[in-house]
């Protein structure tokens, strides 16, 4: 269940703000301050990534509720 929980708020972010959420995962793989330039559709999967993480999550949570 926690897994869930935790789904649900990551793919709540990436649906909101999914290009400050790919951004700062970006940050952090990147070293040595490397300016890493990305496509407009890496945006787009991350927040298509939401919705199948929040649609699982739900699905889950609501088969417990049940």
């Amino acid at each position: 269940m926690l897994l869930r929980v935790l789904a649900l708020l990551v793919g709540v972010f990436e649906l909101v703000v999914p290009r400050r959420f790919v951004d700062v995962w970006m940050d952090v793989a990147a070293t040595d301050g490397q300016d890493v330039e990305l496509e407009s559709w890496v945006y787009v999967a991350a927040r298509l990534e939401g919705v199948v993480l929040v649609a699982w999550a739900l699905a889950g949570l609501r088969g417990r509720c049940e």
